[in-house]
Order: C-alpha cells, then structure tokens, then sequence
C-alpha cells in the first residue's frame, strides 16, 4: 500500500539484524502512552518515521546509539 505514516496510524518497524519487530501507534503528544504502544509525533521514533512509506528505512537516536528498522507494515 502506498499509505503514509500519520498521527492514528499502526506501524510495525523490523529489525532485520535482531529479528525484532516494534508495532506502534503514532498520536499527538498529548495522547502518547508508550508503556500502550501509543508513541508521540515529537518523539525521535514519531519524527523518523511521520511520512515515511512501507518499505522505506527509518532511522532514529536511541539511547544506545542510531537504530535502524525496516518499515514493515502501515495499518490504518
């Protein structure tokens, strides 16, 4: 699908070097709840991967240095 990352969407992000898989949703900082899974827009993960497509790489800081995910998924 050719659908975007945007606040109210579900995404699922692969680590294809660790085989982990992250599913967020992504809301306005107001509504971030990250213990539910509900990210904020503002945060280093929400402005990496706001607009980005399924397929694209996304890359953030994390406290342990550039993490990079693969974006697996795009649920509305």
């Amino acid at each position: 699908s050719n659908h975007c990352v945007d606040i109210g969407k579900t995404f699922v992000l692969c680590d294809s070097s660790k085989g982990n898989e992250l599913c967020y949703t992504l809301v306005g900082p107001r509504e971030a709840d990250p213990a539910r899974g509900r990210i904020s827009s503002v945060s280093p993960i929400g402005k990496a991967v706001i607009g980005k497509k399924q397929g694209d790489v996304v890359e953030f800081h994390a406290p342990s240095g550039v993490r990079t995910y693969q974006l697996k998924e795009i649920r509305s």
